[in-house]
């Protein structure tokens, strides 16, 4: 990824962190601290799951990589360079990024 690239990335997620409502915000920080507290390594797959349908009601699903970032960026998650395939049907597989806590 080219810098100009990772530099719209990271303005398009402070857009969407600054627009998210503080109830949104609060749901998914709860469900990241909630599977983080288990401690090991995790994928987006388990903090959608722990969201529930809570997850499906998002104005703004990329508010999770917004949050992903910010707890990146503090320290509290870091990023393994493994990845694995989503078990989510809508991501048909797709590669995600395994995290691990700090």
């Amino acid at each position: 990824m080219t810098t100009e690239a990772m530099k719209e990335r990271d303005q398009a997620l402070a857009q969407v962190a600054g627009n998210a409502q503080a109830d949104e915000r609060e749901s998914v920080e709860r469900a990241l601290g909630a599977v983080v507290s288990r401690g090991g390594r995790f994928t987006t797959d388990a903090v959608i799951a722990e969201m529930g349908d809570l997850y499906h009601g998002l104005r703004e699903p990329r508010l999770l990589g917004a949050i992903l970032k910010a707890w990146r960026s503090a320290g509290r998650i870091v990023p393994t360079g493994e990845y694995q395939r989503s078990t989510r049907r809508a991501c048909h597989a797709r590669p995600v990024m395994v995290w691990r806590v700090s």
